[in-house]
């Protein structure tokens, strides 16, 4: 009742999901009812481009692009995490260290979605705390911008 009440009211709605349930989210039978009248556009906003996971890939000697991926996320899932005043115990690193593997996964999925944003800074990046935001930060919220506008 409160997705037909917030399509029935709403002209424009932003959905944050995790690429794991997007797909499953807009597949919905309900979802695909109440948006029959809306321009649907999906945004996936990633870490790395495929191309810089590959690079990093051969010149750094990772196995995989999913241990490349993963490098690339652990030590963003730690600054976050610390910056949240929060302990690295082993079962915070544990789960940590779960998220990052999993992370080239979820960039594959988006590629089912109709745009892609690289955006390197991460949410926890302090370029976010400037207005506009400075770096990937700022072109990051431009280009959304420009799809919401189009």
């Amino acid at each position: 009742m409160e997705m037909q009440a917030l399509f029935t009211n709403s002209s424009l709605i932003i959905l944050e999901i995790y690429p794991t349930f997007g797909n499953l989210f807009l597949d919905h039978p309900l979802i695909r009812q109440l948006t029959a009248d809306f321009e649907v556009r999906t945004v996936f906003i990633s870490p790395a481009s495929e191309d810089e996971i590959h690079a990093l890939q051969a010149n750094m000697g990772f196995r995989s692009p999913e241990e490349t991926a993963a490098a690339i996320m652990l030590p963003k899932l730690i600054g976050r995490t610390q910056q949240q005043g929060k302990f690295l115990t082993p079962e915070i690193l544990e789960d940590l260290q779960t998220r990052a593997s999993m992370a080239y996964r979820e960039m594959k999925m988006g590629e089912n979605y109709a745009y892609r944003i690289v955006n390197h800074d991460g949410e926890d990046s302090h370029n976010w705390r400037y207005t506009p935001p400075l770096g990937d930060a700022g072109v990051t919220l431009r280009r959304l911008v420009e799809v919401i506008r189009k």
